[in-house]
């Protein structure tokens, strides 16, 4: 066990490269069973032109838990401050790792040097931040007034929970660019629960000029709930990243659930690829690429053998989605969609919608059997490009259909298929 006890003295297993040009040394860590807990830590830095070491964590059992402590807690390799070197990489192998509490696996850079690669494996994954302050999870960043790039997160498992405020990202806060995020995991739950912190797995640009990095998840069970999220984000200049789902089984089920690729600022948002055998979207989740601002919205390219999408519940909207919110003066992408089975019902969407200067994109639908059923829905339910407010131009829809099912009980008179229309309810 490594335990701060409530020291001012950092307690753990160290190396770092001072006031000189020397290189911190590798640290490397085999363990049975390891808990680094309250303040404890594993770690390499530089304060100087020097380099900071790998750091290498092996063990059957490992724990970190912040426990509340303001110390960092966890396995890091980093640069500081003023100092000119880079991180080294961080590798971790587990059979079962738990992240919680405010525990942390992490690479970044404060200067001008560039942060190291985070690679973790293991079994069995949890991240919890437990309703914590601090940041919980597996990060790789960019800080405020540096200018080295965040480096690229790794994790390869075979269960993975993250729940309640954690999170697996690369962040950019400066000129550096934010690193790409790759997951891989026989059986994935992105849950928030009761958090009000992002929960889920992310790669974005938050402050400064830099670029945010690409996302990219593979898993044969996905579910997204409760407010979870796969994300790329940009709310600066530079440009959010791609955002790329492979799931055999992907349910994306609650207000707020999404896989999305969204601009919050001048940079554009990236594309959007899921492709799944079966695909669930209910109750007020997306997938969705966005734009808020100047930024362009991209691509959403859906595909998938299985797809329903359903808001039973939700009042919010639901499904594939491409906007031009109100405010924003950028063009929204295009919504492309293609399946074997594609069931739209109960206030469901396809859809891309200019709400202001920027122009709606295109919304094109192929499939083999496609069902629109608005029956009990309290909101529109089809596939449609509107221009619903200001001077944008809505864009074409064209579905495309062997079998195509438009009951004639919907309450609507027919679930909407529109093609640059005002919506008329």
């Amino acid at each position: 066990m490594i335990d701060r006890q409530g020291s001012t003295q950092a307690t753990g297993i160290r190396t770092y490269a001072g006031d000189s040009s020397g290189n911190a040394g590798n640290v490397i860590v085999n363990a049975g069973i390891l808990d680094i807990v309250n303040g404890g830590e594993v770690s390499s830095s530089t304060l100087s032109q020097g380099q900071a070491g790998n750091v290498t964590v092996t063990a059957q059992q490992l724990k970190i838990d912040r426990q509340q402590n303001g110390y960092f807690t966890g396995i890091t390799s980093q640069t500081t401050p003023n100092s000119n070197g880079n991180a080294g990489n961080v590798i971790v192998n587990a059979d079962s790792l738990d992240i919680i509490n405010g525990g942390e696996i992490s690479n970044d850079t404060f200067s001008q040097g560039h942060a190291g690669n985070v690679n973790v494996t293991t079994q069995h994954l949890k991240i919890d931040s437990q309703g914590s302050e601090y940041l919980t999870g597996i990060v790789s960043q960019v800080n405020p007034n540096s200018s080295g790039d965040a480096g690229k997160v790794t994790v390869k498992t075979g269960s993975l929970d993250i729940v309640n405020g954690g999170e697996i990202s690369s962040n950019t806060f400066s000129q550096g660019q934010a690193g790409s995020v790759d997951v891989t995991a026989q059986k994935l739950k992105i849950d928030m629960q009761a958090s009000n912190r992002f929960t889920g797995i992310s790669a974005s640009a938050k402050e400064g000029s830099g670029n945010g990095g690409g996302v990219v998840v593979n898993a044969d069970s996905l579910d997204i709930i409760n407010g979870g999220a796969i994300s790329g984000t940009t709310w600066t200049q530079g440009h959010a990243g791609n955002v790329n789902v492979t799931a055999q089984q992907l349910k994306i089920d609650g207000y707020g659930s999404s896989v999305s690729s969204s601009t919050n600022g001048k940079g554009d948002a990236g594309n959007v690829l899921v492709n799944s055998g079966s695909l669930d979207i209910v109750n007020g989740g997306e997938i969705s690429s966005n734009t808020w601002d100047q930024g362009h919205g991209g691509t959403v390219n859906v595909i998938a053998d299985y797809l329903k999408i359903s808001n039973q519940e939700a009042l919010y909207p639901t499904g594939i989605l491409a906007d031009a919110i109100r405010g924003s003066s950028g063009n929204a992408g295009n919504v492309i969609v293609k399946a074997r089975s594609l069931e739209i019902g109960s206030a469901g969407q396809i859809s891309s919608l200019a709400w202001s200067l920027g122009h709606g994109g295109n919304v094109n639908v192929t499939s083999n059997q496609l069902k629109i059923d608005g029956q009990n829905g309290n909101s529109n339910t089809g596939i449609f490009a509107d221009a619903v407010n200001g001077i944008g131009n809505a864009g074409d829809v064209i579905v495309v259909a062997d079998n195509l099912e438009i009951p004639t009980l919907a309450p609507r008179l027919i679930p909407l298929i529109l093609n640059g229309c005002c919506l008329p309810w």
